[in-house]
């Protein structure tokens, strides 16, 4: 079987991610490949290659209704079928309950790629050639899907059957699960969920338009039982579930005829929809402009075309529309640990500059006790979770680097960077002060060596935040590393705005340099790496697990150039994999080489072994800083780059099996892990050149 080839056909065409035909035969292969688009406002469309929906997250129209959150399946699926000469040809398959699978045949797909991040599919039978490419409308909880039948092509009916739900993505169906009705109104069909009345935000408009003759806009009223979803079961969780047919669209097609149609929720679409299918294609390759990467290699500009899917609009108490970033998708909302690690890549690495101070202000005003929310929720708008003691360090961290990034780029004046400066201050500052008196669960800085100690039991406090029923699987109750090294950043970073904005930098400084000498500590000589964490109820964790990686890889490290590279060549035998750093050594009796199975086993075994790809960037950066081989460095991009051609087509999963064949597990596209490509990608460019021909095989 040939994998999967990623290219653009010259410096400014479209970046295209292609399968092989081998691929598309293989049932198993185009289910196991997911396709992404999203709206910038939470919202989204997913399935498979195959058209079979596999996961409860999977569909067309998956709206925002109260943007970012309360993302809610309005449209499930169209069910695509050519009728030519009388005889019909479905396009996708469906999965039922029980293991069967329809059509018995394979689909006549013949070419599937990402073209700019859009996903296009060609079938070919009995005479025919369509084109079919989905899109969302930037902003609009609106989905396009376009159909183009190609010259040449014998005439034919597209037959479209709007499945539908009224559902949290969280949730299910069940048969007979919601009261809808289906009514014409123009050229259109409105599908009036719950109760009735004026247009609610969960009404779902249908239409088509374009090229092609409708024939037929009906509404239908059939349910759709016993939807079989493989990927929930996988997972532990239901996996049957109905849909509702609520309308269908018949289009008789003349060769060259092009159709698009367009759900959208809450109002009808305003606009012509192929209008707003060729403006999200402008406005893809007007981002890649903007990004400085337009010309760039097919990897980088495809990794800029992940990254953008995450960026969302998140409004902020006064008003006004702040920015965020999804941690993942499909079930992630904005997190803040991951938001604050991915704005290097997400967002410098791509010259969003604006986008990076937006987000830096939008958690600014959520701070608490010097806290920042864990994550913000789907439902509701409480926000209740301030359990996360790096993402302040972090913050404070990610400050220091879009003002280095926007001061070298000039993307502001002097005086507008100075007040800007000026805001984020008492933020900094104040973050630093909660730390030294001490905040909630625990946190506080040890006033007998200046190190931060964290922890209550039933509580997960950094990233290892597995909590099942209340039982934390990996407590790290002490001073974790990281979160040390992350404190030992930050007061560099408190000090150094201080000095600019011409405040008192003394007690930073003095602080600053006593956790340099108490995080000689962690210096673990037995085994030659860094304990784990120091302090903890029962002693110094002895734990080899990535997190003194993290340690190492931030600009300010407090351990001498040997003790670095021992830790990095400690993890580069004990934790690296081709997709990520194991989070536990095979050698302990913990460990864990798998993320599969129900809740409980994922859960238990999620920091025990399985790989995640966000740490690759600290390792490499840590790796290349010591003098490091890069050849060892270009192995983890490469790797990551043909990692782009399964799980989530396009973009890098959460996390990975610690062992071979090394599974994509977790969210099949993850900001950090994105965020994380990009970055190697950079530091790699600064050590080997890059290729001429803009041309990457994935292998």
């Amino acid at each position: 079987m040939t994998d999967p080839s990623l290219s653009a056909e010259s410096p400014r065409g479209p970046v295209t991610l292609e399968c092989d035909a081998s691929i598309l035969a293989d049932r198993g292969e185009t289910l196991s490949r997911e396709w992404l688009v999203t709206n910038g406002l939470g919202g989204y469309a997913m399935g498979t290659i195959s058209g079979a929906r596999t996961r409860r997250y999977h569909g067309l129209l998956v709206a925002a209704t109260r943007p970012p959150a309360e993302r809610t399946v309005l449209l499930a699926k169209v069910e695509e079928r050519l009728v030519v000469d009388g005889v019909r040809h479905d396009l996708s398959t469906n999965l039922w309950a029980g293991g069967e699978a329809t059509p018995a045949a394979p689909i006549p797909l013949v070419r599937f790629r990402l073209e700019r991040g859009v996903p296009v599919w060609r079938f070919e039978v009995a005479g025919v050639i369509l084109e079919k490419r989905l899109a969302m409308a930037l902003g609009e909880n609106v989905t396009l899907v376009e159909y183009r039948l190609m010259p040449h092509s014998a005439p034919c009916e597209l037959a479209l059957e709007a499945l539908v739900t009224n559902r949290s993505h969280h949730e299910l169906t069940p048969a007979k699960g919601f009261a809808a009705s289906a009514t014409r109104d123009g050229p259109a069909i409105r599908v009036r969920l719950g109760a009735q009345g004026t247009n609610g935000p969960n009404d779902l408009w249908l239409a088509c338009a374009g090229d092609g003759v409708v024939v037929d806009a009906l509404p239908a009223d059939t349910w759709w039982e016993r939807i079989d979803l493989p990927e929930d079961r996988a997972r532990g969780y239901d996996g049957v579930e109905s849909a509702l047919h609520a309308a269908t669209f018949r289009i008789r097609l003349e060769p060259g005829d092009c159709v698009t149609f367009a759900a959208s929720a809450g109002l009808p679409v305003m606009r012509p929809p192929a209008v707003l299918l060729l403006a999200e294609e402008a406005r893809r390759q007007s981002y890649l402009e903007s990004a400085g990467i337009a010309r760039a290699s097919a990897a980088w500009r495809q990794a800029a075309l992940a990254a953008d899917q995450f960026v969302v609009r998140r409004p902020l108490s006064s008003g006004r529309d702040g920015w965020s970033v999804i941690a993942g998708y499909p079930w992630f909302t904005d997190w803040s640990r991951d938001t604050l690690l991915s704005i290097d890549g997400l967002l410098l690495a791509t010259r969003r500059h604006a986008a990076a101070k937006g987000v830096l202000e939008t958690y600014a005003a959520s701070l608490s006790g010097g806290l920042l929310p864990n994550r913000f929720p789907d439902r509701g708008t409480a926000v209740t979770e301030f359990n996360a003691v790096d993402a302040p360090l972090l913050f404070i961290r990610a400050i220091g680097l879009v003002d280095a990034a926007c001061s070298a780029a000039g993307a502001d004046s002097p005086s507008a960077m100075d007040q800007w400066r000026r805001r984020l201050w008492p933020a900094m500052r104040s973050i630093g002060e909660a730390f030294l008196r001490g905040t909630r669960h625990g946190i506080r800085v040890d006033p007998s060596d200046a190190l931060v100690v964290a922890g209550e039991p039933g509580v997960a406090l950094t990233w290892m935040d597995a909590n099942l029923n209340g039982r934390v699987i990996t407590p790290r109750i002490g001073k974790p590393v990281e979160i040390n090294a992350l404190w030992y950043e930050a007061v560099r970073r408190i000090e150094a705005f201080a000095r600019i904005l011409g405040e008192d930098t003394q007690p930073w400084t003095r602080l600053a340099d006593r956790i340099s000498l108490s995080f000689a500590r962690f210096w673990n000589p037995v085994e030659e790496c860094l304990f784990d964490v120091l302090d903890g109820p029962d002693g110094n964790d002895e734990s080899v697990r990535p997190n003194q990686v993290i340690a190492v890889g931030l600009d300010h490290v407090a351990l001498p150039r040997e003790q670095v590279r021992c830790v990095v060549e400690r993890a580069a035998r004990d934790l690296l994999v081709p997709l990520g750093l194991r989070t536990l050594s095979p050698d302990d009796h913990r460990y864990r080489a798998r993320y599969e199975g129900d809740v409980t086993r994922r859960d238990e075994s999620y920091h025990q072994g399985p790989a995640w790809a966000w740490l690759l960037a600290s390792f490499v950066r840590a790796w290349l800083r010591t003098g490091g081989d890069p050849a060892t460095a270009v192995g983890v991009r490469e790797a990551l780059t043909a990692h782009l051609g399964v799980a989530g087509m396009g973009s890098v999963s959460e996390l990975c099996d610690a062992e071979a064949p090394f599974t994509p597990r977790g969210c099949p596209a993850q900001a950090w892990s994105v965020a994380a490509y990009l970055e190697i990608l950079r530091e790699t460019e600064r050590v080997v050149a890059p290729r001429s021909n803009g041309t990457e095989a994935i292998r």
